[in-house]
């Protein structure tokens, strides 16, 4: 509850009723408030068909009540501030369309991506020859060191053969008879001296 509003009419007594919270009242009503300003609770005095002049401002019952949050009427001597526009006026209206750039047409995208294509094909088969010719690189090196290494092998092999037939002389030394480097199986009893191609 806001606020009470009175019913006034000449001649007849004062009735009281409640008042909307938006304040609305007909046309041809005429209130004012009776409290003493904003922070109070006002009575509402309507009066049906007349001026406050004529009902006179002595016939509307006055009570205010404290600690009320909103006034259902300013009185006059309440100070106003107008709403005025900012200095300079209000902005312009943004009424055009404001978009954004779109870009290159499909053509021109077709046609970059169509040269990046090509170009990383190129580019691939660059890498793929090179790729080649490093492999052929490869195969004639190792086919140019197979010789060396074949004949590093074969010096491996006669010097291990030199430094057994020595460790043999070495230890057959106090031996009568013994022939280093001669093969054991000199016996022909249980050997004879032809020699059969191992299939």
């Amino acid at each position: 509850m806001i606020g009470r509003l009175t019913l006034w009419e000449p001649g007849g007594p004062c009735k009281k009723a409640p008042v909307h919270p938006l304040g609305l009242r007909s046309d041809n009503e005429l209130y004012w408030t009776t409290g003493a300003g904003r922070g109070e609770k006002n009575d509402v005095v309507v009066v049906a068909g007349q001026t406050r002049e004529a009902a006179g401002a002595s016939s509307a019952p006055a009570r205010s009540d404290a600690n009320h949050l909103l006034d259902l009427h300013p009185t006059m001597s309440t100070p106003y501030r107008q709403d005025m526009p900012p200095p300079g006026g209000f902005g312009q209206v943004q009424y055009k369309r404001n978009l954004s750039l779109r870009g290159p047409s499909g053509i021109v995208i077709l046609g970059g991506m169509l040269a990046l294509t090509i170009y990383g094909f190129h580019r691939v088969a660059l890498g793929r020859a090179e790729r080649q010719e490093l492999e052929r690189e490869k195969a004639w090196s190792r086919i140019h060191l197979v010789p060396l290494l074949l004949a590093e092998g074969d010096r491996d092999a006669f010097r291990r053969t030199q430094a057994a037939l020595a460790r043999e002389k070495l230890i057959m030394k106090d031996v009568e008879g013994w022939e280093a480097g001669k093969s054991v199986y000199n016996n022909p009893k249980h050997r004879n001296g032809e020699w059969i191609v191992p299939l």
